[in-house]
């Protein structure tokens, strides 16, 4: 769980200095979404594989979600997914 953590703050961190932003402006939402209602079979891998292109981009799900561990899914469940 330390190392899923761990992805969770690095894939942050990146994502902090690739959008720097000012107020207001038309790009000061940073991290903008789209929603997924997860279904019976769905694991997060196979969402950020399907939806993101790269399955190792579920961390950035993770985060955007509030969540440290894919465990914590469940099926109905809405996640926002990045785009």
């Amino acid at each position: 769980m330390v190392k899923v953590q761990e992805a969770v703050d690095k894939a942050m961190e990146a994502h902090e200095n690739k959008y720097h932003f000012q107020l207001g402006s038309p790009t000061s939402n940073p991290m903008r979404s789209k929603p997924y209602i997860v279904v019976e079979g769905d694991t997060m891998a196979m969402i950020a594989k399907d939806h993101l292109g790269q399955s190792g981009r579920l961390v950035e799900i993770l985060a955007l979600n509030g969540m440290e561990n894919v465990d914590e899914m469940f099926v109905g469940q809405e996640l926002k997914l990045p785009f």
